[in-house]
Order: C-alpha cells, then structure tokens, then sequence
C-alpha cells in the first residue's frame, strides 16, 4: 500500500512538473522569440560585422519593429509613440515569466508533495492573472495612440514574427 502511494506521489510531481514546464514554453515562445543572427534577413553589411550564428538583440527588435509596422500599416508617428509603450510591455511579461520558471526550476530540484505542487500551481495561476492585467492596462494605452484595428493588426504580426523566427530556428538546426 506505501508503495502504492509513493508510485501516485511521483505520478503527480510529474504530472505538476509536465504542466509547469509546458506553460513556461508557450509563455516563453510567444514572449521571447530567439534565434541566430544568420537565419534573419539582415543587410549583408550587419552580417558581416557580427560573428556568425550569435544573436543580436538590437538587430532582432529593429527587425520585429519593422516587421510590425508594416504588418499593420503604422505611420512613422504612430511607431515612434507605440514601440516604446510595446517594449514596456514585454519587458514587464518577461519578468512574470522568470518569475514562473523559478517556480518550475523547485520541482526539478526537489520531491515535492500534492500541496507543494498545488501552491505553485496556484502561484502560476496569479502569475499568469498579473500578466493579464498588464496587457490590459497596455491595450488602454496604447488605444491612446493607435486605433483597436492597428492594436488587432500589431498583435497578429507579433505573432506572425515570433512563428517566422521559430521556423527559422528550428530549420536552421536540422
């Protein structure tokens, strides 16, 4: 009968590690899209100034910028007020998602019990409302520059870009 229970107790640390660890990479897919320098469609002049295959954060926003207001049409004005409210944004759900993931890194350190999961699954969870939150006050503000339409359009290219760079990663390691 112990062994039976101790066999369910591991069950459920896995189930609870399975499901932390997949909302930290759907969290962190759309958040935090990386990739090497030589599989983004750079000027041949920045190419050649970096080493290969290293990521370049600066590049890669410019490129996500661009990206955006052409997607969704964004007069120069309208970018120059909007980016910088965008990035605020990001930065702040960047900081949620380590917050997860510290959470996710104690189930691989340690044997926790049903409650310890169900804690931080309850952390997660208001993790996970913080973050809403965020993008809700960021969708008023930014309905202060850019009409509903625009904000629809610059989240669709948003994600459009984050697939294109994952595409491009995962491609680029086969």
């Amino acid at each position: 009968m112990l062994k039976k229970s101790m066999n369910m107790k591991q069950k459920m640390n896995n189930f609870c590690i399975q499901l932390i660890l997949t909302f930290l990479f759907l969290g962190n897919l759309l958040l935090i899209p990386t990739t090497k320098a030589s599989t983004l469609n750079l000027p041949p002049s920045s190419k050649s100034t970096y080493q290969k295959d290293k990521f370049h954060p600066t590049e890669f926003i410019q490129q996500l910028e661009d990206f955006i207001t052409k997607e969704a049409n964004l007069t120069t004005e309208e970018a120059q007020a909007f980016f910088p409210k965008f990035h605020e944004m990001k930065k702040k759900q960047r900081e949620i998602q380590k917050k997860i993931k510290r959470c996710s890194r104690r189930i691989e350190k340690e044997q926790l019990s049903e409650e310890e999961c169900n804690a931080i699954l309850n952390e997660i969870t208001n993790f996970n409302k913080q973050e809403a939150e965020i993008q809700s006050k960021a969708y008023q503000e930014w309905k202060k520059i850019l009409s509903s339409s625009k904000i629809l359009k610059v989240l669709n290219a948003d994600h459009k870009f984050g697939k294109q760079v994952f595409r491009k990663m995962t491609r680029s390691k086969k």
